[in-house]
């Protein structure tokens, strides 16, 4: 009778999802914090707010956050959280910075 052998793939299963989930919460974690210096860069440089001549609000001030919600067609819009709430930086990262995650 021939010897049968057989290979428990459990092991090897586990470590691929492992590495896998570990490579997701990776990139989440290096995401800026929203609100944060880091944050307000990387919103500017996906939105623009300057007139294509070097002027514009300074990034992150409320000014500068009245001109994002403008490019991004959402100023006036009902119930919009404050311009100078932390709840305003995370609907922003849920709608512009986080789209594409």
């Amino acid at each position: 009778m021939p010897c049968q052998r057989t290979f428990d793939m459990t092991p090897l299963v586990t470590a691929i999802v492992t590495l896998a989930l570990g490579g997701c919460a990776a990139q989440v974690s290096d995401a800026p914090a929203p609100c944060s210096p880091a944050w307000n860069q990387a919103l500017e440089e996906r939105v623009g707010s300057s007139d294509g001549r070097g002027h514009g609000p300074d990034v992150g001030s409320v000014e500068w956050r009245g001109v994002v919600e403008f490019k991004l067609g959402l100023r006036g819009l009902p119930g919009r959280p404050p311009l100078a709430s932390d709840v305003w930086c995370e609907d922003i990262d849920r709608r512009v910075m986080r789209k594409d995650a």
